[in-house]
C-alpha cells in the first residue's frame, strides 16, 4: 500500500508523516535521503533526528541506490524524501535527467513490495511564474512527472498546507489504517463571501502578491486598511516576510485575532533560494504561516485560479 505525502517546503509535512507512522501498529522503519550539505543542512538533520526519537522507528541513513536495500522487517516505511533522492541521483551521482527519473521510480517499486504500508514525502515545486536557468528549470520538471506519476500509484494521497492535511485521494484508506489521523477536505468558496461571513480572522494564502491585493479590494478594503509588514491596527494583515525581518521570532507571541484578513503567500512551493539567510527567512514564514493557521477562525489558500477553503472553525 503507498501514502503520497505532498506539499510545499516548510509546511509540516515531515512531522505530521512521523506523527502518523507513530500511530501504526507494527515494526516502522524510516528512510532519510538527506544529505548534511553546510550548517543549514546539518542542522536540518538534527532536528528531523530530535523529532523521531522515541516513536520506534528503525532508522536508516542512505542517500541514493535505494534499490540495494532490503528490510529486516515488513510493516511500516517512511521514505524521505523524493525531492532530495532526485537531487543525490541526478546531480551528486552525474546521472541523466531520465536515468535520474528512472532510479527515484525504481526505489519506489523496489520498496513497495517490502512493505505492508509504504509512505512517501516528496515536495511540490513550482517555478511560480519565474524563470530559472537550464539546470533548476530541468529540476523542476522532473520532480513534476515523478510527482504524478506516484499520485497515479498511490492509493492515498495527502497534500500539506500550513500545517494542515488535506485529503486528495484515498479517503477509505486512511479511515481503515489510521482512523484518528485528523484530515481534512478541501472546498471550492467564494473568499469575499468567506471573509464577509467570518466570525473571526481569516488567512488566506496565495502563490502571489498580486492575488492577495486582488483579494483586499474585492473584498472593500483600501490600501489604508492593509498593515504593511508591520502590526499596526488595521483589518487587514501582508508582508509576513517584512514583519519577520523587523520583529524577529517576537512575532509568533503576536496577537493575530485584532486581523479580520490575514494576507501570506504560500511559502515553500517555489526554488530554495541558494542563500542561507533567505533559506531560513522563507523556513521561519512558513512556520509562522502554520502557526497563524492554527489561531484563526478560517484558512484558505488559491490553487488553479479557485479559492479553496480547508478549515473553518
Amino acid at each position: 500500500m503507498l501514502l503520497l505525502l505532498t506539499g510545499g517546503a516548510a509546511n509540516g509535512k515531515s512531522r505530521f508523516a512521523e506523527r502518523l507512522a507513530a500511530a501504526y501498529d507494527g515494526p516502522r522503519t524510516y528512510l532519510a535521503t538527506m544529505r548534511p550539505d553546510g550548517e543549514d543542512g546539518v542542522e536540518r538533520v538534527r532536528r528531523h533526528r530530535r523529532q523521531r526519537e522515541g516513536l520506534g522507528f528503525e532508522t536508516i541513513e542512505k542517500e541514493a541506490g535505494l534499490t540495494e536495500v532490503t528490510l529486516q522487517k515488513r510493516g511500516l516505511v517512511l521514505l524521505e524524501c523524493i525531492a532530495t533522492l532526485l537531487d543525490n541521483e541526478w546531480f551528486q551521482l552525474k546521472r541523466t535527467k531520465e536515468e535520474a527519473i528512472g532510479k527515484v521510480m525504481d526505489a519506489v517499486g523496489h520498496l513497495l513490495p517490502q512493505a505492508d504500508m509504504l509512505v512517501v514525502v516528496t515536495n511540490t515545486i513550482s517555478a511560480e511564474g519565474k524563470t530559472y536557468d537550464e539546470a533548476t528549470m530541468a529540476y523542476i520538471d522532473a520532480i513534476s512527472e515523478i510527482n504524478g506519476r506516484l499520485i497515479e500509484m498511490a492509493d492515498a494521497v495527502i497534500e500539506m498546507r500550513v500545517g494542515r492535511a488535506i485529503l486528495l485521494k484515498g479517503k477509505s484508506i486512511l479511515d481503515r489504517v489510521f482512523p484518528s489521523a485528523v484530515i481534512e477536505t478541501a472546498t471550492i468558496v467564494d473568499p469575499v463571501e468567506v471573509v464577509a461571513k467570518a466570525d473571526g480572522p481569516v488567512l488566506a494564502l496565495a502563490p502571489d502578491d498580486a492575488t492577495l491585493t486582488r483579494l483586499a479590494r474585492a473584498a472593500d478594503f483600501s490600501e489604508d486598511d492593509i498593515a504593511h509588514g508591520a502590526l499596526l491596527d488595521r483589518p487587514v494583515l501582508s508582508g509576513l516576510d517584512s514583519l519577520l525581518i523587523a520583529e524577529g521570532h517576537q512575532v509568533f507571541g503576536a496577537d493575530f485575532s485584532r486581523y479580520r484578513l490575514i494576507l501570506s503567500r504560500l511559502w515553500g512551493d517555489g526554488v530554495i533560494p541558494v542563500e542561507e539567510k533567505d533559506r531560513r527567512l522563507r523556513e521561519m514564514a512558513g512556520r509562522l504561516t502554520i502557526h497563524m493557521a492554527f489561531a484563526v477562525s478560517v484558512v484558505m489558500y488559491y490553487h488553479d485560479s479557485v479559492w479553496l477553503l480547508i478549515h473553518a472553525s
